[in-house]
């Protein structure tokens, strides 16, 4: 005879009919939502778009225009910097470095911290002794100033800045996502297991009943 596993989610009762999918435009309708995608956007259009936007060239250097306040000359409307440069046109171009750190930097320490959360969470033992105590000494350490100690050792430049906010921001995701995640698979498998048990008593007790 087989099992019903349909009513495994809940002995002696049906499955639950699905609940239809929130409609895109319940999405559009939070402007939260919205804010925040046109401002991923917009940036996304700069940093795509510099060369095309960007009034003049972000390195090049004039110190007869050092300093100069916004608007002061045509095509240079927020200014120029100490060296002559302009400062909208290095913004545009910012926007690029500004990108490429936040997704390498944030994707790195997500990795890292998820990994090490999931491995914790799922293997136990001595395995989540030495990470939770990893993580305690991480997090006595002021982050602040663990990046100031960091960009000393390290110096100065991109990769620099990369390698501080991954070794900084990797416990965030250790806890919120690792951690999180194998205990909620742990514990819905545990569930699914009790409940499977339960409907295989059930029905070998009615066949023998029969």
């Amino acid at each position: 005879m087989a099992l019903p596993w349909a009513a495994l989610a809940k002995p002696g009762a049906a499955a639950p009919a699905r609940r239809p999918a929130p409609h895109r435009h319940a999405l559009l309708a939070s402007p939260n939502i919205v804010l925040g995608g046109g401002f991923i956007l917009l940036l996304l259009a700069l940093a795509l778009l510099a060369p095309w936007i960007a009034p003049q060239d972000p390195l090049e250097q004039d110190l007869l225009r050092a300093t100069l306040p916004p608007g002061a000359e045509p095509g240079f409307w927020l200014g120029t910097d100490e060296l002559g440069r302009d400062v909208l046109s290095r913004l545009i171009y910012g926007t690029r470095v500004a990108l490429a750190v936040a997704v390498i930097a944030a994707g790195l320490a997500a990795l890292i911290g998820t990994a090490l959360g999931l491995v914790a969470g799922w293997y136990g033992g001595w395995a989540d002794r030495v990470i939770c105590r990893l993580v305690d000494i991480w997090m006595a350490f002021p982050p602040v100033l663990l990046a100031i100690l960091l960009i000393a050792v390290l110096g100065t430049g991109l990769h620099s800045v990369i390698a501080a906010i991954v070794i900084i921001d990797w416990i965030i995701f250790i806890t919120n996502i690792g951690y999180k995640t194998s205990f909620n698979i742990i514990v819905n498998q545990t569930i699914f297991a009790i409940r499977l048990i339960s409907m295989i008593r059930k029905k070998t007790f009615i066949i023998i009943i029969d």
